[in-house]
């Protein structure tokens, strides 16, 4: 009697478990029923003397027909979920590449030109200004002979 009824409770948990059905009282009334299928065709079973042969309790049109629509809601459920984390990802993937500006077909062409056309006007733009590391030196500021004595050694 209590394993009949702790299989009836743990049946009843699968059930809800995978949406089978909503509510535990349902889901009892169901492996109650369930069991007593299987016990019946248990003792079909016995009584016949068929081993090796499984049967499977019939369900009624209207049971098969409750169950597909559970079955159904819960992939649709499921499906609407991924294509929600689905478009959640293609936005996030969006923000990526906004950030990093990774050119995009077509896009290429207008930001060479745009960098072309913004750099020559900054050039123009620009005063000459001699650039820390190379100066605006000429030649003869910077002669060989002034930098280096090529006169005998000797001498010193």
């Amino acid at each position: 009697m209590i394993e009949d009824v702790q299989k009836v409770n743990k049946l009843a948990q699968e059930l809800l478990d995978q949406g089978i059905v909503e509510d535990r009282t349902k889901a009892v009334e169901m492996a109650e029923a369930i069991l007593r299928k299987k016990v019946a065709s248990v003792k079909y079973l016995k009584e016949k003397d068929i081993s090796g042969s499984q049967t499977v309790p019939e369900l009624t049109l209207e049971q098969l027909k409750a169950i597909f629509d559970r079955s159904k809601d819960m992939l649709q459920k499921q499906i609407d979920s991924l294509q929600k984390e689905l478009a959640k990802i293609s936005n996030e993937l969006k923000m990526i590449k906004e950030k990093i500006n990774v050119p995009i077909k077509g896009q290429t062409a207008l930001k060479t030109e745009k960098d072309t056309a913004t750099s020559v006007n900054a050039d123009s733009n620009a005063e000459k200004k001699p650039h820390p590391k190379v100066g605006s030196f000429t030649p003869e500021d910077v002669s060989i002979e002034k930098m280096f004595y090529y006169g005998d050694k000797k001498n010193e």
